[in-house]
């Protein structure tokens, strides 16, 4: 699943948030922290998935079916997952944070 590419580009990627960024947070942190989530999910399409359902939630009350919640726990473990190896490469671990972006198409 590594480097999925649209017509416009990356099909996903992310951000450091937070403290001002370095170099390494951008080129070592962040490329790390997507690898990580990639390697979490056996396609791109559940990553997807997992990811909205995550998304929709968030963004306030919903009534989810127990599929959307148990793609809404396995997106929150996998970023915890993901966030805590790759925040470890962060230049101020303690005050930035990742941000998981989808491409424009989304």
């Amino acid at each position: 699943m590594k480097d999925l590419l649209t017509a416009g580009g990356r099909l996903f990627s992310a951000t450091v948030e937070g403290a001002p960024t370095t170099l390494r947070d951008a080129m070592v942190a962040a490329p790390l922290y997507v690898r990580l989530l990639e390697e979490d999910f056996s396609s791109a399409e559940l990553l997807l998935l997992c990811f909205r359902a995550w998304r929709d939630d968030a963004q306030g009350p919903v009534n989810l079916c127990d599929q959307q919640l148990e793609r809404v726990r396995r997106w929150a473990a996998a970023h915890a997952r993901a966030g805590e190896v790759a925040k470890q490469w962060l230049s101020d671990p303690d005050r930035q944070s990742f941000r998981f972006q989808l491409a424009a198409t989304d």
